[in-house]
Parts: C-alpha cells; structure tokens; sequence
C-alpha cells in the first residue's frame, strides 16, 4: 500500500502542496511538522490552524541531540591530556564541559552538539532538524509496516539554482513527489486563496521565510522587521549565540556568518556580526548609513507578496 505522506512547515508552499493533495483526494494522505525549535510562535499557531482546514491531525516530530552530545563531551574529556595538540585550553574544556548538556530545543541543541551554528556552506540544520527525524518517526515505520511511502515536497525550481536541478518525480525506497515544481511563488498564494485558506500571518509582516525565526539567510529588509516588530527573537539568538560560543572552542560562534555585515566582511572578525551587530545593520541604507525608514512611521502590513488589502 502506498502511504503519502505531505511535509508541512508552515510556508505557502507546503500548505499549497497539501491543499493539492486533498483536492486530488489521494489517499492514505498524512501529514507531518517537524519542530526545529526556531519557528515564531505564531507558525505553531498556524500549525494548529492548518490541522482544523485540513480536518486531519498533522503529526509534530522533533530532533533529539541527547546522544550526540554525550559522545561530544566524552570526546572532549578524551582530549585533555591531549589539549595542546588540539588547541584546547583548560577554560575552554570546562566550559565547553558545563554548557554541553542538552536543553530539550532542537535547534540549540544541534548547535550546541557542532560547537556552531549552521552556514552557507554547512547547512545542516535541514536535514538535521526535518529530514531525519521524519525519516525515523514517519517513513521508517512505514516501511517497517511493509508498505511504500510517498513524500510530498513542497519545493519550486525557482527558490534557487540548485532546486532548479530537481526532478519533480523520484523513486526510490521512498518515491519523492514535487507536484509544484514548475509553480511560482504567486501562484502558491493565489491557490491557497482560492481554497479560502489564509497564509501564515508571518507574511504579511514582512516575513520572506517562515520556517525558522530568523533563518540564516534572511534577507536585510526582513531581517529589518524582525528586530523592529519581534525584538525578542533577537534576544533568544543573542543568548544561544552566547551558550554556543562556550561550546567552542575558539569561544566564539555567530548565528551570522561573519560576512554578513560590511563591518564584519571587511574586518572577518566574528565579534562585528552577533545577531545585534546585523539587525542594526538592517536598519541602514545600503551605503551602510542610518536610513530616514528608522524614523518614519512604519505601514501596517510590509509583505513582500502584495497581501495587504
């Protein structure tokens, strides 16, 4: 038996893929939100939200770091002897020692097991934190059932060039489906509006991506409405940001890669790009200067989507 099973995260595009499913009415249709622990709290509503417009539960999963951070610490108990070869001094062990116990949030757990946050070139908080719990909680018993799962991914070839590549069928031990492929990022909209199914609020606040709060690519303007409408999502990075840097050790890790702000680029010192170092630059023009936006009334709804009425 085929068992389809749709990925939501609470973007447009998950939610357009699922509304395309049942509209298709396929069956053994299953839904599953995998938690990373960086979503705002209003994607979680939104999550409820979705559950009463699909009349079907949508199964939360999240990662668990636990294990992986006890064989860090035993690692780094195996290097004192050996601290001076691997560059670790005695404060940093016992920091990175005391910080290196798992608070339960998949996302800063994660960290904390890398000794760093996710970056352009090591992007691993997806796979890490979506396509692997859900692979063990969602298609690994499936397959365990004897029967063959489907996935549903709500991906567009024009999101980047690297999803441009994608094949809109796979097969596989688990068969890949990517019915909207060829769609845009309007038409998403348009589809959910049809369905009188409203998005997730998130966008209509200026929000470009709303799977995490704030995701490491996100872009100066966004980043701009973050730091002016959610103030305290900064301060939450800005202490993870803290707890992580005690797990490094270099003793010192950013959310935001070093070149993220003019200052940090030219200087490639990663003390100029905490998470308060690049929402101040988001407020600046792009010559860097203060901008006259930081001291005009701000409009009600900034989506980058023409959602406002």
């Amino acid at each position: 038996m085929n068992v389809n099973v749709v990925s939501i995260s609470g973007g447009v595009d998950s939610t357009a893929t699922a509304l395309l499913a049942i509209e298709r009415m396929t069956p053994n249709l299953r839904f599953v939100f995998a938690d990373t622990g960086n979503e705002h709290p209003l994607t979680l509503e939104y999550i409820g939200y979705l559950e009463n417009v699909f009349k079907a539960p949508i199964m939360k999963v999240k990662a668990d770091f636990s294990a992986k951070i006890e064989t860090r610490r035993r690692k780094l108990v195996s290097r004192i002897k050996d601290r001076k070869k691997t560059g670790w001094t005695n404060k940093r062990l016992r920091q990175a020692l005391w910080t290196l116990t798992p608070t339960g949030n998949p996302f800063l757990d994660m960290c904390l097991y890398h000794s760093r946050f996710p970056s352009a070139t090591r992007r691993f908080c997806s796979g890490e934190l979506k396509v692997i719990p859900i692979q063990q909680a969602v298609f690994a018993v499936i397959l365990d059932n004897g029967d063959k799962p489907i996935s549903w991914q709500g991906i567009r070839w024009d999101e980047s060039p690297r999803r441009a590549l994608l094949p809109m069928h796979e097969e596989g031990e688990i068969d890949i489906y990517r019915p909207i492929a060829s769609w845009s990022k309007k038409k998403c909209f348009d589809y959910l509006a049809q369905h009188g199914v409203e998005p997730n609020p998130l966008y209509k606040m200026g929000m470009h991506r709303v799977g995490c709060m704030p995701c490491i690519f996100a872009r100066k303007a966004e980043l701009s409405n973050i730091s002016r409408m959610f103030p305290e999502e900064l301060d939450r990075i800005s202490r993870w940001e803290r707890r992580v840097s005690l797990a490094a050790r270099r003793g010192i890790s950013s959310f935001f890669s070093y070149d993220k702000t003019p200052r940090g680029k030219n200087s490639k010192n990663f003390n100029n790009c905490t998470v308060y170092h690049v929402a101040n630059w988001a407020t600046t023009n792009r010559n860097g200067q203060a901008s006259m936006l930081d001291i005009l009334p701000q409009p009600e709804c900034v989506s980058e989507y023409g959602l406002c009425e």
